[in-house]
């Protein structure tokens, strides 16, 4: 049990700065992003990002997409 908790730390140290930054970004630059995980190790791990939200189940594939605020119109 302990193993597990350790490993869950652990994926959650590593993914949290990667998922920050691409969150950062998004919110910048509004775009589509969708983010297929096999296995996902810790479901509480990606509700600190309420703009992604879990579009689809399939077997142990977990299937997320950014619900950001939609691109400001260009006037070209």
């Amino acid at each position: 049990m302990r193993d597990r908790l350790q490993y869950k730390a652990a994926r959650r140290a590593a993914l949290t700065p990667h998922i920050d930054n691409v969150a950062a970004s998004l919110r910048r630059q509004p775009r589509p992003l969708i983010v297929i995980y096999l296995y996902l190790p810790d479901a509480a791990l990606l509700q600190q990002w309420p703009e992604l939200r879990l579009r689809a189940r399939w077997h142990r594939y977990h299937i997320y997409d950014w619900q950001g605020a939609a691109p400001a119109p260009s006037c070209n």
